[in-house]
């Protein structure tokens, strides 16, 4: 932000997160635009729990615990992430990606970046 540049930041962001991105987004008068990739719970649950148990995934980031098989837990945890917003803030529906429509993403983020210039 301090060599003025664009830039994406990319993370499951908490509601605190926001806390601290707001007064730099403020400070160096940025305009910001926040994409959430999201879907039906159930949908997201499932492909978390597959995931999670994959070789592929990062030992980092593994739930050890088990904790999020449950699904009102998964939920509970996910909520705060599905509500984050910095800036304005354009939804993706994943929960089929067949009818993702990824022509309209790009509309909106061109139109998005056509605004702030």
């Amino acid at each position: 932000m301090k060599a003025n540049a664009s830039f994406v930041l990319e993370s499951n962001f908490t509601p605190s997160s926001a806390d601290i991105l707001l007064p730099l987004v403020r400070e160096y008068k940025y305009a910001a635009l926040t994409i959430l990739f999201d879907a039906e719970i159930k949908t997201l649950h499932k492909r978390f729990c597959e995931r999670d148990v994959t070789d592929e995934r990062h030992p980092g980031l593994a739930s050890t615990s088990n904790a999020f098989v449950d699904l009102a837990k998964f939920q509970n945890a996910t909520l705060p992430l599905r509500e984050f917003c910095v800036g304005d803030k354009f939804v993706v529906d994943t929960t089929d990606f067949s009818t993702v429509d990824y022509e309209k993403i790009d509309t909106h983020v061109i139109n998005f970046i056509g605004q702030v210039v």
